[in-house]
């Protein structure tokens, strides 16, 4: 969704203040006149303006049981920050996008270091391609906005998505035995278009990506036939002939492969993961730099008190999934992501994956975008909406991937979460969480560049409205420390924690484990001789 800037960002966060209950929020330094805004040095020596406004708690804001110590809402301005590993997504579409600088500038305030930009239409269901005057092309609006990005220090992942008016397949249901790239001269018209995109922004994109969901159609019949359709051993081919006319335009180019969607529903011998561990069992793997995959639209915990959030989607031409199979997929899905990795490993694969258009949708978010995934077709309170955008980005930080997510209804919180976790680097930690909660807790652990070691732990069941959270034994063998700092990124909130240390431990009572990620950070702790730690994958899940 493509947001005007500075008046509209800051009428959104008011909005968003309400919803989630504050009464106070980081904003520019003039929004506020009267409040307690001081200068103070950062650690790399600049300046960071810093707004602290008092205000009152409610109980499902309290982070330790028995802590006096006070609160204050403390958000640091974002100029600089670090890689976070996070974005968003956009498609500049041949018939409404227009180039509007505020964008840059709205999305740069967000904190966000990644975005993912679709050159043209993202899918082949909601226009007439008869009706084009010529085939995609890179025009004026687009170098602007990529380059703008680039400039801005956001990393761009440019979608090189191609509608073809001289093809087949320009119509639903018009020719359903058509697939796309079995033809030559269709392959090389896809080629010239990329030598030429990639020739104009050479050195302003950090990946270039190959098509966006060519998977769909042998998944949903009704796409089948049109220019969406590309069969993996075509998109193979594809991939093998593409790669070498990036390379030559710009040599320093990363290639991304995948965007394969639908993943959560399965359909394991044509689309969804059949498709996605065909590519990646393919001799394509060692030529590429990233794998990116859609595998989370409104995928929760199940339970009845998500009956009451259910929409009736009356135009969705294919079957949502069953509450049992978001179940099942939602407690598989960790040791997914781990077979995601081996898999593409034993191929000779080597970079990254990166998880995209994580959804969670809310009355703010389809103001925008319509329902048509197949996904359950739910309608979240903005307040559970947001949380389960913080729990499936950090479920991908924490297994040491690159998360996407359409989560620009919560500026508040990815502001916050954009902050906290920029430099982060994904480890597997060694904690002790003894929690007092009849139900499943997870939890991540990051380590940062100044020593600085971070926790996540989160209930992992369906989210509620206020979760006054259930208090939890916090122990780290083999690290002590001289501060601890718990933080809430949902509301924006941080307090030094009380803790005591036992030897070589650190132990940590009385936190209030909520149904969102509660971040616990030791501040350059000292490492015991025996202490060990791995760096990657470090999501774990503990069931009751």
């Amino acid at each position: 969704m493509l947001c005007n800037y500075s008046l509209k960002g800051f009428i959104v966060i008011l909005l968003v203040m309400i919803l989630f209950g504050l009464t106070a929020c980081s904003v520019p330094d003039d929004a506020f006149p009267d409040s307690d805004v001081r200068d103070t040095e950062s650690e790399n020596g600049q300046e960071d303006n810093i707004h602290i406004v008092k205000f009152e708690l409610k109980d499902s804001q309290i982070m330790q049981k028995g802590n006096k110590q006070g609160y204050d809402l403390v958000v640091k301005s974002l100029p600089d920050l670090a890689d976070n590993r996070m974005g968003n997504v956009d498609f500049m579409r041949e018939d409404d996008y227009i180039y509007d600088p505020g964008f840059i500038e709205y999305y740069a305030e967000s904190g966000m270091k990644w975005i993912r930009l679709g050159i043209d239409h993202a899918v082949f269901h909601d226009y007439d391609l008869k009706e084009r005057q010529h085939s995609t092309r890179l025009e004026d609006r687009h170098i602007s906005t990529i380059k703008g990005f680039a400039d801005a220090g956001i990393n761009v992942i440019c979608c090189l998505i191609y509608w073809d008016i001289e093809a087949g397949g320009q119509e639903i249901y018009s020719t359903p035995y058509y697939s796309r790239f079995k033809e030559e001269e269709e392959v090389e018209r896809f080629l010239e278009f990329v030598r030429e995109t990639v020739r104009e922004l050479k050195g302003s994109v950090t990946y270039y990506e190959l098509l966006n969901e060519p998977n769909v159609p042998p998944a949903l019949s009704y796409m089948r036939g049109t220019q969406q359709d590309v069969r993996l051993p075509d998109y193979i081919n594809l991939i093998k002939l593409t790669v070498p006319v990036i390379k030559e335009e710009d040599p320093e180019a990363k290639i991304a492969i995948g965007a394969v969607g639908n993943i959560q529903k399965g359909w394991e011998d044509i689309g969804g993961l059949g498709y996605l561990f065909g590519l990646l069992k393919s001799e394509a793997m060692p030529l590429v730099d990233a794998v990116t995959f859609h595998p989370m639209y409104n995928i929760t915990p199940q339970g009845e008190e998500l009956q009451k959030y259910i929409v009736e989607v009356d135009y969705c031409p294919h079957e949502t999934m069953s509450p049992e199979e978001v179940q099942a997929y939602y407690d598989n899905y960790p040791e997914m992501l781990k077979e995601l990795y081996e898999t593409a490993s034993e191929h000779g694969f080597s970079g990254e994956f990166i998880a995209d258009e994580i959804s969670y949708w809310s009355p703010a978010f389809l103001k925008a975008v319509d329902i048509h995934y197949p996904a359950p077709n739910l309608i979240f309170p903005e307040i559970q909406a947001a949380k389960y955008h913080l729990r499936t980005i950090m479920l991908h930080l924490g297994m040491d991937m690159m998360a996407i997510a359409t989560a620009e209804n919560h500026p508040i919180v990815i502001r916050n979460l954009s902050t906290v976790m920029a430099g982060h680097e994904a480890v597997d930690m060694p904690v002790r969480i003894e929690v007092y909660y009849d139900g499943p807790v997870a939890h991540c652990s990051f380590r940062y560049a100044n020593g600085d070691r971070m926790l996540a732990v989160w209930t992992d069941s369906v989210a509620v409205d206020e979760d006054p959270g259930v208090p939890a034994t916090i122990t780290y063998p083999g690290l002590t420390t001289n501060k601890v700092t718990g933080i809430d990124v949902l509301h924006g909130l941080e307090q030094e924690l009380i803790f005591e240390t036992d030897g070589e431990i650190t132990i940590v009572k009385d936190v209030l484990v909520k149904d969102y990620p509660i971040l616990i950070r030791l501040n350059n702790p000292t490492m015991s001789s025996g202490y060990e730690e791995t760096v990657g994958e470090g999501f774990h899940r503990l069931e009751r």
